[in-house]
């Protein structure tokens, strides 16, 4: 399977995490307004071909790796003056760290194996949250500390906490060849698909007593975008098109989901889909605010933010091959 949330395979591959959001923005000028802060998670593609973590505050990046080893973002957490940011960096060929990176300082969550990586962080009360993937199994830190929630082929794509519960969307292969889709809750399994080649689970949220899911299961063959609503699904993919959704975020009696689908990037508002841009592009996170929809992706190989379907500036070195935005945070 190809590695969900992972950004080494540069910028060809998927992924996403939750992100959260508050206040609204303004769309004046075409770049970011100074009433709110606008954080995005990413990555950059260096000169020599090195993945580079990144984020960017209001579109002026900070680079979190040393463009001496590959590194990735997947997701970004503010909260007041501490930027939280999810990844991995690779310390030997198909070898790689888990890690978050706090305020531009690097925190090690793994000691090291193939593929581990962290896609998702969430911060609640004086608790750090990150879900990924360690040994080849799905793994949550709290604080640093690891829970395993799984012996078998599995991984935590997101991760969700609301009062006492913890929900952990990722899949997890629990019978040879069939790849489920799942939710983990307070540890415990929860399978959402049927088992596909493919199947998974990639964001999470919870609103009231409702839990929803984004990820994409196999129909006849063909990859469908899916949304599970307390373990329901819904495809919301096109009939006959391969689809993913990536992201889902409600916003009172509104349901964001963004998706890629037969190559474009697409949001769907309580089931009404429409095209992100007219170009072929990739989308990964959604956060919503008042009437502003923010969408975080990438298009023509660079990093994209679109506010309102209208696209705002990044800082990208003018030398960078490629670039992608994997998570969007509003402050």
């Amino acid at each position: 399977m190809e590695r969900t949330l992972r950004a080494a395979a540069a910028i060809a591959l998927l992924a996403t995490a939750f992100v959260a959001c508050d206040k609204g923005a303004s769309e004046a000028g075409g770049v970011f307004s100074h009433e709110r802060d606008v954080y995005i998670a990413g990555n950059e593609i260096s000169t020599t071909s090195i993945s580079v973590a990144t984020y960017w505050k209001n579109g002026t990046k900070t680079p979190l790796g040393q463009g001496t080893s590959p590194t990735a973002a997947n997701s970004i957490y503010v909260v007041g003056s501490h930027v939280y940011v999810a990844g991995y960096e690779e310390t030997a060929p198909s070898t790689s760290v888990a890690l978050y990176w706090l305020n531009g300082q690097p925190h090690r969550l793994s000691q090291g194996h193939r593929n581990d990586t962290a896609n998702s962080v969430f911060v609640f009360g004086d608790q750090v949250y990150v879900a990924g993937v360690e040994r080849n199994s799905a793994t949550i830190w709290v604080n640093g500390a690891s829970q395993r929630l799984s012996r078998l082929p599995s991984e935590a794509t997101s991760v969700f906490v609301l009062d006492s519960s913890v929900y952990v969307a990722g899949w997890e292969e629990s019978v040879p060849g069939k790849q489920f889709a799942v939710l983990w809750v307070n540890g415990e399994l929860r399978q959402l698909s049927g088992g596909g080649r493919n199947d998974t689970a990639i964001s999470v949220t919870v609103s009231g007593s409702t839990v929803y899911v984004a990820g994409y299961e196999e129909v006849n063959n063909i990859t469908a975008a899916t949304l599970w609503k307390n373990g329901t699904p819904i495809q919301i993919g096109q009939n006959g098109a391969n689809s993913y959704a990536k992201c889902v975020w409600v916003a009172g009696s509104k349901v964001y989901i963004v998706l890629d689908e037969n190559g474009y990037a697409k949001i769907s508002t309580n089931g009404k889909k429409q095209l992100i841009t007219d170009k072929s592009s990739r989308v990964y996170s959604v956060c919503v605010s008042g009437s502003d929809v923010y969408t975080a992706g990438s298009q023509g190989g660079m990093a994209k933010l679109w506010l309102n379907g209208k696209e705002r500036r990044i800082q990208v070195a003018k030398t960078s091959k490629a670039s992608e935005a994997k998570s969007v945070f509003v402050q």
